[in-house]
């Protein structure tokens, strides 16, 4: 933060945010890939091509915590993801799912 101003700092956190909760929707309401890439390139036109499909959902497993989760959908929503998905969720990612089903719905803005 070092030769930062703290109003641009704040908003850059924040528009961060909102990146990481729009990508929570699309990856986890899709149904399956070919949905999710049209969806991102709806919203994000050229991400594909830059960064990669692996890439994104690398970054989703490691970035989105399950406070933006559970900001980004209902607990109907994340149940039925885990239910459906169970079988090939590994622990980190179906562990912060599990436990996005515990907090509850509160809005932060």
């Amino acid at each position: 933060m070092l030769g930062q101003n703290p109003a641009t700092f704040l908003e850059r956190l924040s528009i961060e945010h909102d990146f990481k909760v729009r990508l929570a929707k699309i990856w986890f309401l899709s149904r399956n890939k070919k949905e999710r890439v049209e969806e991102l390139n709806k919203k994000y036109p050229g991400l594909l091509e830059k960064v990669g499909y692996t890439k994104i959902w690398e970054y989703v497993r490691t970035e989105i915590d399950e406070f933006m989760l559970r900001e980004a959908l209902s607990q109907e929503q994340i149940a039925q993801y885990l239910r459906i998905n169970e079988w090939k969720l590994k622990p980190p990612l179906k562990t912060t799912l599990e436990r996005a089903l515990k907090i509850p719905k509160r809005s932060f803005k």
